[in-house]
């Protein structure tokens, strides 16, 4: 377990007559649950994953992420290396006040091509 000290800031703007801003924000430790592993085929090639996720609750807002990762890397040289992968994040936020009640949920998930040098 990871411990993340962050601060989150929310804004609503209205784009009625009677135009609005209302913002929040809060400095709060976010939990970060993750597991990750690798197991190497050869000194070469390596097979990397890892999962993380984490949640909140400050008053009327609830949110969480997750993600997930899945690398196969190839390390041509010592300080040079490619991959392929796959990678997914999902965060979804709520928001349910008496006056106001919303949400945002965004998705992104695919293969990845990457180059890596190494120190």
């Amino acid at each position: 377990m990871e411990l993340i000290i962050t601060t989150l800031k929310f804004s609503v703007a209205s784009t009625t007559l009677a135009a609005s801003v209302e913002s929040k924000s809060v400095t709060a430790p976010l939990p970060l649950l993750g597991l990750s592993g690798a197991y190497a085929f050869t000194p070469k090639l390596v097979l990397k994953a890892d999962a993380g996720w984490f949640g909140i609750k400050v008053g009327e807002i609830e949110g969480s992420q997750w993600t997930f990762n899945l690398d196969l890397e190839y390390n041509m040289w010592k300080h040079v290396g490619f991959g392929i992968g796959y990678k997914f994040y999902n965060l979804d936020v709520d928001i349910t006040e008496l006056d106001f009640k919303g949400s945002v949920n965004s998705t992104y998930n695919g293969a990845t091509v990457f180059l890596k040098f190494y120190l």
